[in-house]
């Protein structure tokens, strides 16, 4: 909804509407806050994706990064980055631990700048190629 169509409806401007909806926003728990706190996820085999999407101030479609619990299908949590390189996958894995996620395995599309930023956060954890990837790199030979 409008801030101009929700201020009219509490007889407020647009912009103090804005400003009431923000202040607001800011006493909601983080998200992952919430994750950590009330969700209990036992496979330990992270599903990694991302979707590329239209974020205004951007010319470009930008990259919107979720890991997915292989066993329960939930999604863990999202974050949206510039770009798909080693600075985002870094904030990835380091949101990731400080969920607890019991990380075994990750599964994920084929970025060159991924195992490093895993390896940095995650020594021990492997990499396994996603099954598409995987045949679509079998087609290509």
């Amino acid at each position: 909804m409008p801030f101009r169509k929700l201020g009219d409806e509490h007889s407020l401007s647009g912009k103090q509407a804005y400003l009431k909806v923000f202040a607001e926003l800011k006493l909601l728990p983080d998200n992952t806050e919430l994750t950590r706190q009330y969700c209990q996820y036992s496979s330990g085999i992270l599903v990694m994706d991302g979707k590329y999407i239209k974020v205004r101030g951007y010319a470009q479609k930008i990259p919107w990064l979720y890991g997915i619990d292989y066993e329960t299908h939930d999604i863990l949590f999202g974050i949206l980055v510039p770009a798909e390189d080693t600075t985002a996958f870094l904030q990835f894995f380091q949101i990731l631990k400080t969920l607890h996620y019991p990380l075994k395995i990750v599964v994920a599309d084929d970025r060159s700048s991924l195992p490093l930023a895993l390896t940095k956060v995650y020594p021990e954890v492997p990499l396994q190629l996603c099954q598409n990837h995987y045949l679509e790199n079998i087609r290509r030979v």
